[in-house]
């Protein structure tokens, strides 16, 4: 697209100096940050001995206005709100209070401190200085606590909209045998008003200076509404207009409604948007790929060129981008194509700048592949605040000589002042600016946000999460509060596994912490995906992604314990993460070759959703879980406490539907009717007809605790060959019913990767039909009752399971005739994996003593063995191919002879574990 002039003067530049005020990832009204130094200080003091520190709480219900406070009585937002609604209120006669203040916050001792505590604490917090304190009620008899400096006790306006929110910390000092309240009041830093206001005096001091934005200049998802958009969005693309951009570029928070709401919001207030690698397939929806501005100074025109460049991994984060035509092109190779397109103008620009919010690895791509780019604005990475100005000499190459841009630093406002001499960057001076609370509001803003706010704040203002036991007066460090999110995400959902990229950092704030504080630090739009991974790749799954993500809970590499428990190859395991952290990263591979899709299965992933069918979002996720924790505690611990330790290591009830095999046959074959083909060596043309119909399971539920694991099993086996000659035959019939009980709070050694655990089983045996003799008696129907007391063995490596223990046994088909049976029993099952293929053995041997009524149906040893070699047709279908035996011995002299029988086969197998999902 050719770009767009907005102005052109005949004669070139020769020199000239122009001014940018700029801003880039800002975050809108959510860029506030908070910082208290006066803790810092008792805290110091603390650590020497000289004070105790107790008690520690945010409120959030101080409102601000300069460097008068309001605060109600119960310091809940609710009442502050309601007091400053009314205006005309009456105060009473001024209390003094002992202050200290920095450049960060006030720190208010409760009335009635004594004055000797001023030498305590003046090393560390500076000399005190007297504040006072009223109360004053309003017109409709709300109460609330002004506190004012000695010169300042009148409100400049007794408005609401006149105030601003402000974070505060409350506590109790102890110093010696005496304990005192108080109270911590933040000042803001990199506040919206303040930063607006500093923006527009920087614009008017220089004539001529251009205001430009890399991106996330407006607030993009609510922190107070799940799914939505922040309450501030309109007021940032109100800002803008107010500022008159000359070339803006478009970052994640702008586009998270869609390119086609995005454009109407931008149109609405004629803003200049850029956005150089993108292409729309609706024209409506096409960006202008760069912007070319003219500033004429004193010493001639100067001409810049702005491209806005966006990361093409948000086609991932952003789909509505793909579903409303817009592609989003290589910006490396698109940004060259534009700089090559501007420097083939007539009147070329002097100055090329690119705008982006793209991560670090892409401005190093543009840095070091672009040639023509002078000025890079976008990376929020430089800590800048210290820096008072960077003053950058640049040489001027020789023509067609590579020069990566030059990055300026940010880190909220910025200005840049460009130098061009003989039509070539020579100079930038750079810098920073840091707005602190004493710099002037914007009045027009300051309104707009409070009023936002109150509407919201109120329902919020509740108490979240406890303070942690060990170190109730600490802030989270980034580390401990992505554990906290993610514990909380893999309970909500009941995932197995959960994956989180970078987060928000944790809230900055000591002690208990509201939903207010918690919701601040999840303003996104993340929505969470369900990740199906068979048990075979589970571990495998858990092993490589080691690193590739931030965070990670419920398995690790190594040895994987989902819910305490060892890893099922026969389950499918739920790994849920964000849209965001799989294609932002390594994740994405590992997840396709971990989750890859037989035919017949269900799909690999899919976005979880809320009751009311819209996506489940990481904020949603992770409150639902918070609140569940505080409505329904789950212990003694604190739910911080909780979610960092016990949640890690918890073993909660777990129901297992297990199908560990369920397989059909039915066969058909109709002979050749006639004698006339005897001769013929084909058995198709021999054999007569038959009908085969056969059948196996071994279907079980399973409730697995940490004091006991009971199951519910049903195996059976049956197979009839019917021929017109032979008639009908069973070459197999059996089925049993069981139930066992595991106790493994008793289990030995206790602390070993190997143990035994007491075990006992009730089972019942028998079969379909009776057996009928050759002279056509039938036999009584099996039916053998038996209880087995004994040890079971924990899984370890690949011995799936192993009981053994002594039974008795009753025959109740001829209960009249037979005594009980004594005897013992050894039980097992192994299991091998190669990727997906499985080889399975299972084996179940009993050996019976002595009675007094034994005859020739009694057996002295029983066993029964299979090996199974499986591969998946799809998640719950198996090809197999196994071998089966059958061993005895009996207990009589005519039966007193080892005999067996065995028999191969192949089956198509329905097999597979469904477990329930795990709640606190």
């Amino acid at each position: 697209m050719t770009p767009l002039l907005l102005a052109a003067l005949a004669a070139p530049a020769d020199a000239g100096e122009v001014r940018l005020v700029y801003t880039g990832d800002s975050g809108g009204v959510g860029g506030t940050y908070w910082s208290f130094e006066s803790l810092r200080g008792l805290k110091a003091l603390e650590q020497s001995g000289a004070v105790g520190l107790h008690s520690l709480q945010a409120f959030h219900g101080t409102m601000g206005q300069d460097r008068l406070l309001v605060r109600a009585a119960d310091r809940s937002v609710a009442s502050t709100i309601a007091f400053l609604q009314t205006p005309g209120s009456t105060c009473d006669a001024p209390t003094l209070v002992m202050a200290f203040e920095t450049s960060q916050d006030l720190l208010l001792m409760e009335p009635g401190a004594p004055e000797a505590w001023a030498e305590v604490l003046q090393p560390r917090l500076g000399a005190p200085i007297p504040y006072k304190q009223r109360r004053c009620t309003n017109p409709d008899g709300a109460e609330a606590i002004l506190l004012s400096p000695p010169d300042g006790d009148r409100m400049a306006r007794e408005r609401l909209d006149a105030f601003e929110f402000r974070l505060a910390l409350s506590g109790t000092l102890q110093v010696g045998d005496q304990s005192h309240g108080f109270t911590i009041t933040g000042k803001p830093v990199q506040e919206v008003s303040r930063t607006h206001a500093r923006t527009e005096a920087l614009l008017a001091e220089s004539e001529g200076a251009l205001f430009v934005d890399a991106g996330n200049f407006v607030d993009g998802a609510s922190s107070v509404r799940d799914g939505g958009l922040s309450l501030h969005r309109s007021l940032g693309f109100e800002r803008l207009a107010r500022l008159q951009p000359v070339a803006l570029a478009p970052g994640h928070d702008e586009l998270l409604p869609g390119p086609a709401a995005f454009l109407e919001e931008a149109r609405a207030h004629d803003l200049p948007y850029v956005a150089t690698n993108w292409a729309a397939q609706d024209e409506a929806l096409q960006l202008p790929r760069s912007r070319v501005v003219t500033v004429d100074t004193p010493d001639g025109p100067v001409r810049l060129a702005f491209l806005g460049l966006l990361d093409a991994r948000e086609a991932e984060a952003l789909p509505t981008l793909a579903e409303q035509g817009v592609t989003l092109e290589d910006p490396i190779a698109a940004a060259q194509r534009e700089v090559d397109a501007l420097n083939a103008l007539p009147e070329p620009p002097h100055v090329i700048i690119a705008l982006t919010t793209a991560g670090r690895a892409l401005q190093e791509q543009v840095r070091v592949s672009v040639r023509g780019v002078d000025v890079l604005i976008g990376d929020p990475t430089f800590a800048t605040l210290r820096v008072v100005e960077s003053d950058v000499q640049l040489r001027v190459l020789a023509e067609g000589a590579k020069g990566a841009a030059l990055t300026l630093p940010m880190d909220g406002l910025a200005t840049a002042d460009l130098v061009v001499e003989d039509g070539h960057l020579t100079r930038v001076v750079s810098t920073p600016q840091l707005i602190g609370s004493q710099l002037p509001v914007d009045p027009w803003v300051t309104g707009r946000v409070t009023l936002a706010r109150a509407d919201v704040y109120p329902e919020l203002d509740t108490l979240l999460l406890q303070a942690r036991a060990a170190a109730p007066n600490e802030p989270l460090t980034d580390e401990e509060w992505a554990t906290m999110v993610c514990e909380a995400l893999r309970w909500s959902t009941g995932a197995d596994t959960v994956m989180l990229g970078e987060l928000p950092p944790a809230p900055r704030v000591p002690g208990a912490l509201t939903e207010l504080a918690v919701v601040n630090r999840l303003a996104t739009s993340d929505v969470l995906e369900l990740h199906r991974v068979p048990g075979v790749r589970y571990q495998a799954l858990l092993d490589r992604s080691s690193g590739a993500v931030k965070t990670t809970c419920g398995g690790g590499a190594g040895v994987a314990k989902p819910w305490g428990r060892a890893v099922d190859p026969t389950r499918v395991y739920v790994v849920v993460t964000t849209r965001n952290t799989r294609s932002a990263g390594p994740l994405e591979p590992l997840l396709a070759a971990a989750t890859k899709a037989l035919p017949l299965d269900p799909p690999e992933h899919e976005v979880l959703t809320n009751p009311a069918g819209q996506p489940l979002t990481l904020r949603s996720g992770t409150l639902s879980a918070m609140r569940a924790l505080r409505d329904d505690p789950p212990g003694d611990a604190s739910s911080m406490d909780w979610l960092l330790s016990d949640a890690a290591s918890a073993y909660p009830p777990l129901w297992t539907a297990r199908v560990n095999q369920l397989s059909f046959r039915v066969e058909r074959f109709r002979g050749v009717p006639t004698d006339a083909f005897a001769e013929v060596p084909e058995t198709l043309a021999t054999s007569p007809s038959s009908f085969t119909l056969g059948a196996a399971s071994d279907l079980a539920v399973e409730l697995s605790s940490r004091p006991l694991i009971w199951d519910a099993r049903f195996r059976s086996s049956y197979t009839t060959l019917s021929t017109e000659d032979n008639g009908r035959q069973e070459t197999a019939d059996d089925w049993r019913a069981s139930t066992s009980l595991t106790v493994p709070m008793w289990a030995l050694p206790p602390k070993s990767s190997f143990q035994l655990r007491p075990w006992s089983e009730l089972l019942f045996d028998s079969e379909f039909t009776p057996i009928e003799l050759e002279d056509g008696t039938v036999n009584p129907r099996q039916a053998d009752l038996s209880l087995t007391l004994g040890l079971s063995a924990t899984p370890w490596k690949f011995l799936k399971s192993l009981r053994v223990g002594g039974f008795a046994n009753r025959d109740l088909a001829r209960i009249d005739e037979k005594s009980n049976e004594y005897g013992g029993r050894l039980e097992f099952s192994t299991l091998n994996t190669l990727n997906t293929v499985k080889l399975t053995t299972l084996g179940d041997v009993q050996v019976f003593g002595n009675t007094p009524d034994d005859d020739a149906a009694d057996l002295r040893f029983r066993a029964f063995g299979e090996v199974r070699l499986s591969v998946p047709a799809a998640r719950w279908l198996n090809l197999s191919i196994y071998a089966q035996g059958f061993a005895l011995r009996g207990r009589v002299p005519e039966t007193d002879l080892w005999a067996a029988s065995w028999n191969t086969g192949a089956a198509l197998d329905m097999t597979g574990a469904f477990a329930s999902r795990p709640k606190p």
